[in-house]
């Protein structure tokens, strides 16, 4: 998914060539995700900053070049890869937006 601004697109992706398994768990943080949306709501559209310049950065290029890699890891069934990348976007998240 695309958004930017009032532009919204949705591609679809194909399904990885063998099947990629997750595991999902709550680690039981005390973090509020409405609150941290609305402070990264904040960084938009230029709220001056070191820190609201990282998040822009983090939701723009970083964002788009781990997401470009994340599709092609699963459109070749990589899970190790995708993996990775999972993490390399929590360690991008909490070097500009924490």
């Amino acid at each position: 998914m695309t958004f930017d601004g009032g532009h919204l697109e949705c591609t679809a992706l194909p399904s990885p060539p063998s099947p990629i398994f997750l595991v999902i768990v709550d680690l039981c943080a005390s973090k509020d995700t409405s609150i941290i949306l609305a402070d990264l709501q904040k960084a938009y559209p230029r709220t001056e900053g070191m820190l609201y310049e990282g998040v822009r950065k983090l939701f723009g290029e970083v964002n788009e070049e781990v997401t470009t890699e994340a599709i092609d890891a699963l459109k070749d069934g990589d899970a190790r890869r995708l993996g990775q990348l999972m993490t390399s976007a929590q360690q991008q998240f909490d070097r500009y937006a924490a």
